[in-house]
């Protein structure tokens, strides 16, 4: 991923001491302290990672000779490193003067060396999760978040909008950006809709200034998606609850329903139950269990009567 310097540095709250070029290139969430590669030892050195410079390697670079330590740095900065960022504020005039050299790119944070770390890690994991966009709508019910997907007009919005009048909180309408987040898929809604809801025959409303700040969430994990789809006669749908399917999304497999869309029909009612009954899978103990159990004690009890 390219990214601007100016937005890097925008970003980390980091002073630009030298831009080598106007983007820098992410491609790892991974860091890298040069520590040996200061001392000359350049095997196994992965150059594609962000380099932060902390107190340590700051006091050994004063610890070299003026030549040695010129050298070292125009050993090192000879890889296309994305940047260098000096922590803690500090100052290094060599190591500036030898980016400027090799046009190199270094940043200046004033932070801690170990609490920028952290920050620098989440936010390369951030910007270098994969992301989508996909059709439907995100709401939060019983704190699971429940994607909704289905044609259009089959009734997306106006069942979050009943799943918001029974107190639960809605986080996209329309459009759902994704993002991967190793196991886990966050989504949230793009700026432009974010608290927006488009109602047919109504228009779009707002629900902050409808129902209050409490009715929102500005993202959430996906716990499962739920298709809606007309009632087709004819077509299987589940009556025991046995199984669960699965709805893949960038690579994550997340529990999916398929919920029959017909008049009369409460389908907010059914996706409450449908969460708690996701809720008590997850502890083994839901109805289609109870039915196995209680097949079997009948099936038990014939046995030993000899019936």
């Amino acid at each position: 991923m390219q990214v601007p310097v100016a937005q890097l540095a925008h970003d980390l709250e980091a002073q630009i001491l030298n831009q080598g070029s106007e983007e820098v290139s992410l491609t790892v969430s991974d860091v890298s302290r040069p520590g040996l590669q200061l001392a000359g030892w350049l095997e196994y050195f992965a150059p594609e990672r962000v380099m932060v410079i902390g107190a340590a390697e700051a006091a050994y670079l004063e610890h070299l000779g003026e030549q040695v330590r010129r050298q070292r740095l125009r050993e090192l900065f000879a890889y296309d490193i994305p940047c260098v960022i000096v922590a803690r504020g500090l100052e290094l005039p060599d190591l500036v003067a030898i980016a400027k050299e090799t046009g190199r790119t270094v940043l200046q944070a004033p932070q801690t060396t170990t609490v920028f770390l952290g920050r620098l890690v989440a936010y390369l994991d951030d910007i270098l999760s994969p992301r989508m966009m996909q059709h439907g709508v995100l709401v939060d019910v019983f704190g699971a978040g429940i994607l909704l997907l289905g044609s259009a007009g089959v009734g997306k919005s106006e069942t979050a909008l009943e799943l918001l009048q029974r107190g639960h909180r809605l986080v996209a309408d329309d459009i759902v950006q994704l993002q991967r987040r190793d196991s886990i898929i966050v989504g949230k809604s793009p700026s432009l809709s974010r608290h927006l809801m488009e109602i047919r025959g109504v228009g779009l409303i707002n629900i902050v200034q409808m129902y209050g700040v409490g009715s929102v969430l500005d993202r959430c994990n996906i716990d499962a998606a739920m298709t809606l789809e007309p009632w087709q006669s004819g077509q299987t749908y589940e009556h025991i609850g046995h199984e669960t399917g699965k709805y893949d999304i960038m690579g994550v497999d997340i529990p999916h329903l398929l919920l029959p869309v017909a008049p009369g029909r409460n389908l907010a009612m059914v996706i409450e139950v449908a969460v708690r009954h996701l809720r008590l899978r997850e502890r083994n103990a839901h109805g289609a269990i109870d039915l196995e159990n209680r097949l079997r004690e009948r099936r038990e009890k014939k046995e030993k009567s000899g019936c």
